[in-house]
């Protein structure tokens, strides 16, 4: 039914069994591919349907969030092809990325630094290569730093029921953090 990128080896073969492997290219063309091979060994003609499923690749979950502070999320992998990712140039934020499984079924497992920035969030896509060529992505997203309240200044000067201090004392304290 279908002219396809294929190879048959061997194409031919001598009395007896002969094991026949037939091999395609992943399958991105968005349906199923479907072939027949016919083998003929004088007047015998058998055939073969070949049915090959369309390349398909999916996440569980497909957005990763995290809050500000340093942690590891994990996402599954379902696949019929094999992967892998493009992590060849990732955010300075994003800690490590490994991958199992990278035929077929799967994880990926994203950690990530803290987030000290109060401004905006982290974002990046994780790119997953697919079928050769095929991509798909998943997004990280790393929620803005939590603002604290600041701690309480300590007051170093003058000293707490101190006497002999100016009616315009110099005040002197140890900042509070978190300002």
């Amino acid at each position: 039914k279908g002219n396809y990128n294929f190879r048959i080896a061997p194409t031919n073969g001598n009395s007896g069994t002969t094991e026949v492997s037939i091999t395609y290219a992943a399958n991105d063309s968005g349906t199923n591919r479907e072939s027949v091979v016919t083998i003929t060994a004088g007047d015998l003609v058998k055939t073969v349907n070949v049915v090959q499923p369309v390349a398909s690749i999916s996440f569980s979950p497909d957005t990763l969030t995290f809050e500000p502070v340093e942690a590891t999320k994990t996402v599954n992998v379902t696949a019929n092809v094999d992967w892998d990712l493009n992590t060849n140039v990732y955010p300075e934020w994003v800690k490590s990325i490994e991958a199992t499984g990278k035929t077929g079924n799967g994880t990926i497992g994203v950690a990530v630094k803290e987030n000290k920035d109060r401004v905006s969030n982290n974002n990046w896509d994780l790119e997953v290569i697919y079928a050769g060529t095929l991509k798909k992505q998943i997004r990280i997203i790393q929620e803005v730093a939590y603002n604290n309240p600041p701690t309480k200044p300590v007051i170093l000067t003058p000293a707490n029921n101190a006497t002999g201090v100016s009616v315009i004392p110099d005040f002197t304290w140890e900042a509070a953090t978190d300002v």
